[in-house]
């Protein structure tokens, strides 16, 4: 098996818990990968699914989410579908902050600053048309 691919419409009619359980549950069935490289896909598969139902406003949108695993190139992509752009160079900015000072207001960052800092390479696209988010990372 070379990749996986889940995807959830309409993400709100699902329970986060059950997500990251249906998600954990797929990577258990990879073949044998080493425990660093396991804890790095789950590490950041997390920390995406929980940042998309912690911080999009699911009341007002119905958002999708695709997951997109490649083990061949070792890369995870992630997208939101139908949602608005995001600024990802502050997000990530405010993130390093929060890093340095843990007692700062601001909300968000956090998440993809420790994405960024256990991946080799983390890129972030948006298509206007689709309303779509895109996160890619390589994790080797």
């Amino acid at each position: 098996m070379q990749s996986i691919e889940k995807f959830y419409p309409n993400i709100l009619q699902y329970k986060l818990e059950n997500v990251l359980f249906e998600v954990k549950g797929l990577l258990s069935n990879l073949p044998s990968l080493n425990d660093e490289v396991l804890f790095k896909i789950e590490f950041i598969l997390e920390e995406f699914i929980t940042n998309s139902f912690s911080h999009l406003d699911l009341s007002h949108n119905c958002v999708d989410i695709r997951i997109k695993l490649h083990l061949k190139e070792f890369e995870i992509e992630y997208e939101e579908i139908g949602v608005d752009d995001l600024n990802f160079a502050q997000i990530l900015l405010r993130g390093q902050e929060k890093n340095l000072n843990p007692s700062l207001e601001q909300p968000g960052g956090l998440g993809l600053n420790l994405i960024q800092q256990i991946s080799k390479k983390i890129e972030y696209s948006y298509n206007k048309n689709t309303r779509t988010r895109c996160f890619k990372v390589q994790f080797l």
